[in-house]
Parts: C-alpha cells; structure tokens; sequence
C-alpha cells in the first residue's frame, strides 16, 4: 500500500509505519538474533524495550514474519 513504510537499518533496527486508515498486512525477513520491540505509539526506550503484551513483542531472526498493523501504527525493533 502507498500508505505503509517498512525498512531494516544497517540489520539492527526494523521500522514498520502503517500512515492509512486500514489495517496493512508487512511481510519481511529478518536477519538472524533476537529482536526487542522499542517503540510502539505510545512509547519508545532503546534501552529497556516496552512493556506490551503484544505476540510481536520479539521476534526471532532468521526466518520470515507475517504482521497486520492497525492504520495509523508504528512499531519498532532492535536486534539484542
């Protein structure tokens, strides 16, 4: 969609930004390690993560993930 941005920076930081109103659908690699999520929209720490109980709070590198993110969400992941 021309609504949706997901990127990974230099394989430590993945950045999934859904600015429509639908929910969009990201499918993605994602290099190998463990990934925290960092930041959602109501929060961001780089050091300690953020308490969510979200299934994608991590992810495991190394294989493809599947995620639907609700219109207007941001969510980001740094590799541990």
């Amino acid at each position: 969609s021309k609504y949706q941005l997901g990127y990974i920076v230099d394989e430590q930081v993945l950045v999934l930004l859904n600015a429509g109103n639908e929910t969009g659908s990201f499918e993605f690699n994602l290099p190998e390690g463990e990934w925290k999520l960092i930041g959602n929209n109501q929060a961001i720490n780089h050091k300690k993560g953020i308490r969510t109980k979200e299934k994608t709070a991590t992810l495991k590198g190394g294989k493809t993930h599947s995620i639907n993110l609700d219109g207007t969400n941001l969510r980001i992941w740094l590799k541990q």
